[in-house]
């Protein structure tokens, strides 16, 4: 069975993934930090990994538990390139599959947005998100699956 690693600290995807994974067959593991802990209870089938806060602990938590063909939905780059090596298959909150050929890219405008705001520039944060969004999530997290079974 399929395993999915959810970087749940801010992840908005949570709530279809968990609606989803009975219909998916998969098993389904939170990683967040105490400072980010669900206030719902959990299904029993679910499992939630509490970590303590600290820069990139939930990140760390899912490196050493991942392993080659699972699923890790998350935006954070580095965490990216750790699952990508470890040949685990990588998915944004926007359902968009992350590859090695991409990261390159990714990492490039992510140093150019630091840059611009170390040098006193604003940057727009990420647009509010739209049900169109979470419907091309549930889509590409579909076709995932289909792809890894």
């Amino acid at each position: 069975m399929l395993t999915i690693f959810i970087d749940a600290d801010a992840s908005p995807v949570v709530n279809e993934v968990l609606t989803l994974r009975k219909k998916l067959n998969v098993n389904v593991i939170l990683v967040h930090s105490r400072s980010h802990m669900r206030r719902e209870k959990m299904p029993d089938d679910v499992k939630s990994i509490i970590v303590e806060d600290g820069r990139d602990a939930a990140d760390y938590e899912i490196a050493g538990r991942v392993t080659k063909g699972d699923i890790v939905i998350t935006e954070d780059l580095g965490l990216t390139a750790i699952v990508l090596a470890k040949q685990a298959v990588v998915i944004n909150s926007f359902g968009k599959k992350i590859d090695q050929m991409q990261m390159d890219s990714l990492l490039e405008v992510r140093h150019a947005a630091q840059k611009m705001r170390r040098s006193g520039k604003n940057t727009k944060g990420p647009k509010k998100r739209r049900q169109q969004d979470q419907e091309q999530f549930i889509k590409g997290l579909r076709e995932v699956v289909e792809l890894l079974t």
